[in-house]
Parts: C-alpha cells; structure tokens; sequence
C-alpha cells in the first residue's frame, strides 16, 4: 500500500480525518473495539445509563470510538439513548462543559466514557465542581493513559494505547516508503488495554421508596 498524498509520503499516526485517501499510510488502534471493549466493562458493573462525551465528528478515531460505544450497548439489548451522546472537542473545556450537561439531566447517568484523555479530565474537574463522589455517585472511564494519571484522585480507569509502539511503525513506513522498500501493510492497527484503576465502581442501588 503507497503512504503518499501528492507527491509527499504521509502517514497518520492515531488520529486521522474521516473520508482520509485509502493510499495514505495509517498506523493506530482498533478504536471501535478498544471502545467496545471499555462500554462492556461499564456494563459489566451493572451500568445501564451511560454517558458517552466524543470527540470531533470529523476525526475518524473520534467516530470509531463513539461507534464501539453504541455497539456495546446495542450488544446487551440496549437502546442508545442520543441525548447521553455528547461531542466534544478533545479539550478540559468541552469535557467539563459535557460533563455538567450530563450530570445535571433530570436522570443523569450512572457513569460517563469519555474517549479522549483530556476530556475526561474536564469532566473530572465537573463532578467534584457540582459536588459528586466518583466512582461513588458517577464512574468515570477514560481513554488514552497518561503518566500523572495516577495522580489524580481517584485514579482514571482508561484504556491505554501503545503509544510508543504506534510511532515507531508510522516511522517505520515513512522510511521503507522514501527509500522504495515494500512497506508495512496499512492501515495497522494495534492492540489496546483496559487498565483498570479508581474511578468506576457499580452504580448505587437506588433507595426504596
């Protein structure tokens, strides 16, 4: 597979835009199933109302993620209901804006997946601002890992992509592209892991009337 665009030789490491050119080179995760797999954990903890905050519809990594979400839930025989489905901007500003828009609703969710690292920062900041206890009142998944992660408290859930492996490849291609050897089959895309940390936990029983 070529790796070019014009004349230049182009890879996209991760992220990349929707309706790319099949020709470029990509290197990244298998964004629907990471997404996938992340939902079912949620559900798995006996979450039913689940918040989702997306990135941009025209990163292609934003909807494959989103794309995996609705497919774990449509997987345990439930309806994705469009106003927990939220698009942000892969930014602290718009994950806390979400997040406040979540977590006001009359029926607010029991946990929120957020599918950019620091979104899910945002909407941290948001629930210890309206008063909540995560994982307690509202679990909170992240993805993307980071190396302060374990800093905060509680500790981010997310699920972390092999970050250093994803761009020694793309590297990888770029070279075996200038200098005209066969390169590495593309799109590549790479395993992810659940690392499972502080900030889900299942939802609280509701209290009897």
């Amino acid at each position: 597979m070529k790796a070019v665009l014009g004349n230049l030789p182009v890879v996209y490491a991760d992220r990349y835009l929707v309706g790319s050119d099949s020709y470029v080179g990509r290197v990244g995760v298998d964004n629907r199933r990471a997404a996938d797999s992340a939902t079912r954990y949620l559900l798995s903890l006996g979450h039913r109302q689940i918040g989702v905050i997306a990135g941009d519809a025209s990163s292609g990594t934003s909807v494959d993620r989103l794309e995996g979400f609705v497919q774990a839930l449509r997987s345990a025989k439930i309806r994705p209901n469009q106003s927990m489905i939220h698009r942000g901007h892969n930014d602290m500003e718009s994950g806390h804006f979400h997040a406040v828009q979540l977590l006001t609703r009359v029926q607010r969710p029991t946990a929120i997946f957020c599918t950019n690292n620091m979104m899910a920062l945002g909407a941290l900041a948001a629930i210890q601002e309206i008063g909540l206890a995560c994982p307690e009142d509202i679990s909170l998944l992240g993805f993307d890992d980071f190396y302060w992660a374990t800093l905060l408290r509680p500790r981010l859930t997310v699920v972390r992509q092999p970050a250093r492996e994803v761009g020694m490849i793309a590297a990888r291609m770029l070279i075996d592209h200038i200098e005209g050897r066969s390169s590495i089959p593309t799109p590549t895309l790479l395993a992810t892991q659940l690392i499972v940390r502080d900030s889900c936990c299942p939802p609280k029983k509701p209290l009897p009337r």
